[in-house]
């Protein structure tokens, strides 16, 4: 009888420790659940950030290309300014050659005058 209730005693403490160790077990189930959902909300609300910026990055991907056709065209047309402005000036040195020889008549027309 005495083996018996020794039996039931060590039976009734491995039960004990079983249901302490299962009460750990839906402890840290609990806790683990909660971290899960931590991180669950994190990670949500990362790939919404993500997809926020990657539009971000699309749209400014696209002000850049913008921008530099813009830049494209000003050099084109500072491009036509510097041709246009070497062109003025050329005419501008041939009407100075004019107005240099309408001033400085030719010296081989002046004997001419004197003879008449």
């Amino acid at each position: 009888m005495k083996d018996a209730l020794n039996s039931l005693q060590s039976i009734q403490q491995k039960i004990g420790t079983i249901q302490v160790k299962l009460n750990e077990q839906k402890t840290r189930i609990e806790e683990l659940e909660t971290e899960n959902s931590l991180l669950m909300e994190q990670l949500t609300a990362t790939e919404q950030s993500d997809k926020k910026l990657k539009e971000r990055v699309i749209e400014l991907e696209s002000k850049v290309s913008d921008l530099q056709n813009l830049q494209l065209n000003i050099d084109a047309e500072n491009l036509k300014k510097a041709e246009m402005k070497k062109q003025i000036d050329e005419m501008l040195k041939e009407v100075d050659k004019c107005l240099a020889i309408i001033n400085h008549p030719i010296k081989a027309e002046e004997p001419n005058a004197v003879e008449a």
